[in-house]
């Protein structure tokens, strides 16, 4: 599947960062720190399947989703190409960095690890579903229907990037493919843990002190794995920590990049 990308700095540039956005994201959310991460290098935000701006399919798992991303880094034309992949994008990454044939200078991986979890994701995307489009008149209408079901006012504000209006047709409608992401939230929340590969590049997994996506509980299963793994705590800051503690998240992830 040939994936969509925003891309910022100079194609010329040696070093390349691909960055993948999680679960209901898009390479949009990562607009301002791809910009502070290009001063160095070419970065690519990547929309992955059923998300933002690139196709849709039935099959979302793991595997095709590595492959995809496996297929995007064969098209490009650099030396040094490292990974970042927050949340589901950092399973791609992970899953990618333990069985694709690919050269990946160094990989993030933002607030997740290499396990299955339990989360349940009805909550989000099925009031999205549920969201009369054909009614619709604004996005502000929209935020006050999600009200009653998602009250927060920042995962609201997070869900509605991906609510687009087309004009030649005058609707609204949603960019991610909903119904296959709610029929395979079960691949999304797994993670294969028979994994026998290792990846022996050096590799960061930052996360969120508020978040328990990733604690220490999960180093001992990271290092049989990545057995180069560094860990960088983000303070005050939960699952979405790029988003809430942009500057602190760019700094921990410039350093090992540039170390």
């Amino acid at each position: 599947m040939k994936l969509f990308s925003r891309i910022e700095g100079g194609p010329q540039q040696d070093d390349a960062l691909i960055i993948l956005h999680g679960l209901l994201g898009s390479s949009a959310n990562w607009k301002s720190l791809a910009k502070r991460f290009a001063q160095k290098r070419v970065v690519y935000s990547v929309d992955l399947r059923n998300h933002g701006q690139s196709p849709w399919s039935d099959d979302m798992d793991y595997t095709v989703m590595a492959k995809d991303v496996q297929q995007f880094m064969q098209g490009l034309d650099h030396q040094n190409i490292s990974l970042l992949g927050h949340s589901m994008g950092g399973k791609v990454a992970m899953q990618l960095a333990l069985n694709a044939q690919v050269s990946i200078h160094k990989l993030i991986i933002a607030d997740i690890a290499p396990v299955s979890y339990q989360h349940d994701f009805d909550h989000l995307i099925q009031p999205m579903l549920d969201l009369p489009l054909e009614s619709l008149e604004n996005r502000a209408q929209a935020d006050a229907q999600l009200a009653t079901s998602i009250p927060s006012l920042g995962v609201r504000s997070f869900l509605l990037h991906n609510l687009a209006f087309n004009a030649p047709e005058q609707r609204w409608h949603w960019r991610p493919n909903l119904e296959v992401l709610l029929n395979s939230v079960p691949n999304l929340t797994a993670f294969e843990e028979k994994h026998k590969a290792s990846f022996e590049q050096d590799a960061l997994f930052v996360h969120g002190a508020q978040s328990d996506y990733l604690t220490e509980k999960h180093h001992a299963r990271i290092k049989q794995h990545f057995p180069r793994a560094v860990f960088s705590k983000i303070q005050n800051a939960g699952h979405w920590l790029h988003a809430e503690q942009p500057k602190a998240f760019l700094t921990a992830c410039e350093s090992f990049l540039n170390d």
